[in-house]
Order: C-alpha cells, then sequence, then structure tokens
C-alpha cells in the first residue's frame, strides 16, 4: 500500500527564508510536476501558458478594443479645439427680403479670453485621461487572467491528487471484497470503504468542474478555446528584493492606471473651469466681410475689429462655473478614495503573498506526513494493529493534505502575480517576442 505511486512528488520548503518571490519561484518548480499529471488526459490539445493567454486577452480581448475607439473619439475632439484658432467661414442669405444679395464673412479669433486655450487643454486632458484608460482595462484584463490561469492550474493539481485519491480507494475496496469473501472482514467493512469510494469520485467530479469552469473563463479571456493550461514560464521576481510594503505600495501608487486617469479628470475639470469663466469675458476677432448680390448695396469688402461678448441668459454663465468646480472636486475626492482602494488591494495581496509562502512550507510537509502516516497504518491494519476506519481516514488525510498543499501553491502565485501587474512589472510579458498562442 504505497500511497506514494499515486502522489505527486513533494519538494522540501525547510530551506532559510530569503525573500518573498524567489522561494515562491522554487515552490512552483514543484508545482508543475504535480501539475503536469493531467496533460495525458487533454490528448491532442496544446497547453497554453501564461504569457501567451495574457497576451491574447490584451491584443484582443473587446474591452480593450473599446478603450482604443474612446481614445481615438479624444483625440479627434483634441483636433476639433485646435481647429478653433483657425478662421472660420459663414454665409448670410436673407429670406423675405426684396434685397437678392448675401453676405460672405470670414472671422479670425483675435483674443477670446482663454476660451480657446481652455478648450484645447480640456481636450488634451480627456486624450491622456483616455489613454490612461487603456492602461486601466489592461490590468483590470491582467488581474482577471491572473485569478482564471492559477484557478486552472489549481484545478489540474487537485484533479490528479483526485484522481489518484480515487484509484487508492477502489484499490483498497477491491482488497476488503475479497477479504469479505473469504470470511477475513465484515460486510461493514466492505460497506465503509465504498462510502470512501464514492466521496473520492465526488472529489474527483467537483475537481473536474472547477477545472472546466476556468478553462471557460480563460476561453473568454482569450478569444480562443483553451483546454489545457501549463506553468510554463509563471515565475515571477520580485520588483524590490528586500523593500518593504509601504515601500513597494508607493511603486504600486505611482503606477497605478487608475490613479493617472483621475488625474488626468481633475486637470479636464480645472480646464472646464477656466472654459467656464470664459464665458464672462468679450471675444475679440477680426471680421472681413463681402456683401454679394445686392442691388442698392455696397458689394466692398470690408474688415473690421468686431468685440463680442455672450454671457448667456441670466446668470447661466455662474451655474455653468459652479457645476464646474464641484467636478473638479468630485474628481479630486475620486482619487483620494482610488489611492486607498489601491494601497489596500496591494497589502492585501503582499500580506497574501507572505502568509501562502510560509504556509506552503507547513502545507508540504504536513503532505508527506500524511502518507507516511498512511503507509504505517496499511501495514500496522495487516498485522492487525490498526483498524480498517483507520486505514481510510488515513488515505483521505492524504489526499486532503495533497489538495491543501496545490490551494495553498496556487494562492503564492497568484498573490505574487498580482502584485507584479499592481507594480507595472508583468508588462514584458506581453513583448511580441512572446511565443504565439496555440491555433
Amino acid at each position: 500500500m504505497k500511497l506514494q505511486t499515486f502522489l505527486p512528488a513533494q519538494t522540501s520548503l525547510s530551506a532559510p527564508r530569503r525573500g518573498l518571490l524567489p522561494c515562491l519561484a522554487a515552490a512552483f518548480t514543484a508545482f508543475c510536476l504535480a501539475a503536469g499529471a493531467p496533460v495525458a488526459h487533454a490528448q491532442s490539445a496544446t497547453a497554453w501558458t501564461f504569457d501567451q493567454v495574457l497576451q491574447q486577452a490584451l491584443q484582443n480581448h473587446p474591452a480593450i478594443l473599446g478603450k482604443r475607439s474612446l481614445q481615438a473619439a479624444a483625440l479627434a475632439d483634441l483636433d476639433a479645439a485646435q481647429w478653433q484658432r483657425f478662421p472660420s467661414v459663414s454665409a448670410e442669405l436673407p429670406a423675405g427680403s426684396r434685397e437678392t444679395g448675401g453676405v460672405l464673412r470670414v472671422e479670425q479669433p483675435l483674443w477670446s479670453g482663454g476660451r480657446i486655450d481652455a478648450g484645447i487643454g480640456v481636450a488634451g486632458s480627456r486624450l491622456d485621461a483616455a489613454g490612461a484608460g487603456i492602461e486601466e482595462e489592461r490590468l483590470n484584463l491582467s488581474l482577471r487572467v491572473i485569478a482564471a490561469f492559477t484557478e486552472a492550474l489549481r484545478q489540474t493539481a487537485r484533479l490528479a491528487a483526485a484522481e489518484a485519491g480515487r484509484a487508492e480507494h477502489d484499490r483498497l475496496l477491491d482488497m476488503i471484497r475479497r477479504r469479505v469473501e473469504q470470511s477475513v472482514s465484515s460486510q461493514t467493512d466492505q460497506r465503509l470503504a465504498e462510502s470512501r469510494a464514492y466521496q473520492a469520485a465526488n472529489d474527483v467530479s467537483l475537481t473536474r468542474q472547477g477545472l472546466a469552469n476556468a478553462l471557460a473563463q480563460l476561453s473568454q479571456l482569450a478569444g480562443k478555446p483553451v483546454r489545457l493550461v501549463a506553468p510554463t514560464g509563471i515565475g515571477v521576481a520580485e520588483p524590490l528584493p528586500g523593500a518593504s510594503l509601504e515601500l513597494v505600495a508607493r511603486q504600486a501608487v505611482a503606477y497605478s492606471p487608475t490613479l493617472r486617469r483621475l488625474d488626468f479628470e481633475a486637470k479636464a475639470a480645472d480646464s472646464e473651469i477656466t472654459l467656464q469663466r470664459s464665458a464672462y469675458l468679450p471675444k475679440l476677432v477680426l471680421r472681413m466681410e463681402k456683401p454679394t448680390g445686392g442691388i442698392n448695396t455696397d458689394n466692398s469688402t470690408r474688415a473690421m475689429l468686431v468685440l463680442q461678448a455672450q454671457p448667456g441668459a441670466g446668470l447661466s454663465a455662474k451655474a455653468g462655473v459652479d457645476a464646474a468646480v464641484a467636478r473638479r472636486e468630485g474628481a479630486r475626492a475620486a482619487h483620494d478614495t482610488a489611492e486607498r482602494e489601491v494601497r489596500e488591494r496591494f497589502a492585501i495581496d503582499w500580506n497574501e503573498a507572505e502568509a501562502t509562502r510560509e504556509r506552503l512550507g507547513n502545507a508540504n510537509q504536513a503532505s508527506t506526513t500524511s502518507t507516511q502516516v498512511f503507509e504505517s497504518y496499511a501495514r500496522q491494519y495487516v498485522i492487525g494493529r490498526k483498524s480498517w476506519n483507520d486505514v481510510l481516514n488515513a488515505v483521505r488525510e492524504a489526499t486532503q493534505a495533497q489538495f491543501v498543499l496545490e490551494d495553498t501553491r496556487a494562492q503564492a502565485i497568484a498573490a505574487s502575480l498580482r502584485l507584479a501587474a499592481q507594480t507595472g512589472i508583468l508588462g514584458g510579458r506581453t513583448a511580441p517576442a512572446a511565443s504565439a498562442p496555440p491555433n
């Protein structure tokens, strides 16, 4: 009764601590061995790596394409705002008058009270915000890929352990049936073995469902069918070795595309205030007019300076300024709220990465010990020193310990990847040199 014949080999994690992510890299090596067992069940399916899924999602996901369209619209708005510096052409053709002539007019703004510059500032800040919005969506997609991919790896490793546990329960069930036929063991022992075998089969079914769900999420993110995942190249180096949480959190705040987007929106709100206040001031334009077609009018070209004032109806200009000021304050408050959320999320991921690194060693030792206990109980049962229930409990505990080990590995890897994404060092995985995704 050798449990190690079907449980994946373990890697010792008792070495001295030398940093968070380097230790995770060592743990991930063992994870690769555990995750490789179910590959045979995928038949001809090609395994996707994390880099391939991430690159495919960031290049072709509709959310990214939608943000790029918004950026193109913002660029067109900036172009339109810059054209306000150029002359405008208008024509007047009177109706209901005996005069048949019209007026062709060209106006060149000379001074607008800051209206044109403010409009360009608003459009420019919104363009910058649209660019930051693309990076924000890329980060959100990256976090979704990390969650789905590590879940797929976790369920793949759990499936290997669950199938191995079911195989061991089936072997024990066959053995106890023979003992019952020989009147060596009771019928109750056989019923107990059958019950545990059913539980093991349920573990396999539940794990397969979880794996199918994770692969379905990855397929939607990548836009292509993902039937198998491989842990190749998933290790991430620590951004700042030996750095404190506060130091690395500042790096996350400096990188955060959400905060950059809100900064640009606040700048746009500042320019919007200037734009609204410009309604208080007149506008000076150089106008050239050319009357045409009139019989009793002078058709010579005229040039003049025109001072125009359009303060709006009632106190609408002041109301517009008040609204712009309120929007600016709202943007600033949103920035402060988002910064707290960034720091909170980063601290949670940092603590999870540290804690799972510590639990990984304990889980590894617990899995190894559980395997050894089962082997010992199996030998002692033969000589009558342990009960049949003790043997079944031991094999069940060994399988559960393997589940805990794989869960802890996946949590540690996911936390380290999220830290990398939030500090901006995950982008190198999407370089053009990255391998192409499976067809």
